[in-house]
């Protein structure tokens, strides 16, 4: 894996864990936050699957 390629996962390990977007951003040192979320977040198919348990628990609590 390339540095770069090291970079994504980290930074997408780093979302997936519940970090603070604003917080991954300024690790990076990007100036905006939309370059940390297009660019170096991705979904993980475990993120995804969630999303209705997740809503779902909202909605219950």
């Amino acid at each position: 894996m390339s540095l770069h390629g090291f970079r994504h996962t980290y930074t997408s390990l780093l979302f997936e864990s519940g970090i603070n977007i604003k917080e991954i951003q300024k690790q990076l040192g990007h100036s905006k936050v939309e370059m940390t979320l297009n660019v170096y977040t991705h979904l993980s198919r475990n993120n995804n699957n969630n999303i209705g348990s997740k809503f779902d628990n909202y909605l219950n609590n």
